[in-house]
């Protein structure tokens, strides 16, 4: 019985001091998390930005979506197309907005590499003409949300 009783206090005192433990650090770190009024501001950090987009044969797309890329309200950015071997009239496309606008770069694969790759090749060519860390990827049939597009994408990076 003796022994019992001895057991039994030494866990409620093994107890007790975990619980104190616990106690001081909610008192001393968490409340004073809950205290503290400051607001949270969004970081405006403008990262120069490379948009890679690969396309084969989507001369239609290109001429909707495209200029939304390239009209962004985002200081530093780029938007490289990489045409993956199109038979359209997609290169007249890409010509006409290349002389519209100073930050699209225009790249191309081989026929050969079509065979072999696919869209992966073309993927890969457009990260190595990027010359920005900070790369986003889209494809041509798709449309930025907004003018604000590359923002909230950088905007959500800032919060991990």
């Amino acid at each position: 019985m003796n022994l019992e009783l001895n057991i039994t206090n030494v866990l409620l005192g093994l107890f007790a001091v975990t619980f104190i433990i616990q106690l001081f650090y909610y008192l001393f770190f968490f409340i004073r998390l809950s205290f503290n009024n400051k607001p949270v501001e969004k970081r405006k950090i403008n990262y120069p930005i490379s948009i890679v987009i690969a396309a084969r044969n989507e001369e239609q797309n290109l001429a909707k979506f495209l200029p939304e890329f390239l009209n962004q309200d985002y200081p530093n950015f780029e938007v490289i197309l990489v045409d993956d071997g199109s038979s359209d009239n997609t290169l007249n496309v890409l010509d006409t907005l290349k002389q519209k606008h100073s930050n699209l770069v225009v790249t191309y694969t081989n026929r050969i590499d079509l065979i072999k790759r696919g869209k992966k090749m073309a993927l890969t060519m457009g990260l190595k003409a990027a010359k920005y860390d900070y790369v986003l990827l889209t494809d041509a049939d798709c449309k930025p949300s907004s003018k604000n597009w590359i923002k909230e994408m950088v905007q959500a990076k800032n919060l991990l």
